[in-house]
């Protein structure tokens, strides 16, 4: 598969999957909110639903403000068509993380677990 497909996929129809995307190291990017569940920090993505990797547990590159981290983060798609998908992470590790909410969160995807 050419990179270019990612960005620009050649059939309207065509969905990639989640080793497609893996395989070129894709970003999502979303936003922390104040909220968590499980113990976890929630995610709300910002990018299109179909760049957003299936429902799984992956290992990822999380930057948050100005820190990165490897760390485990799992993906909840819904099974409803006019629903995002829910992306949580557990924020052991990053520190002096700044007093608003929304803060952007960019997530380097590695590979699913």
């Amino acid at each position: 598969m050419d990179p270019k497909q990612i960005n620009e996929p050649s059939n309207i129809d065509e969905r990639l999957t989640t080793n497609d995307l893996i395989k070129y190291r894709y970003e999502t990017k979303g936003e922390l909110i104040n909220a968590q569940m499980d113990g976890r920090s929630i995610i709300n993505p910002k990018d299109d639903p179909e760049r957003i990797p299936d429902s799984g547990e992956y290992t990822a590159i999380v930057k948050i403000a100005d820190q990165k981290r490897i760390t485990p983060v799992l993906v909840k798609n819904s099974s409803k068509a006019d629903a995002n998908a829910v992306i949580y992470l557990n924020l052991r590790g990053f520190t002096k993380l700044p007093h608003y909410s929304p803060i952007p969160v960019t997530i380097t995807w590695i590979k699913k677990l």
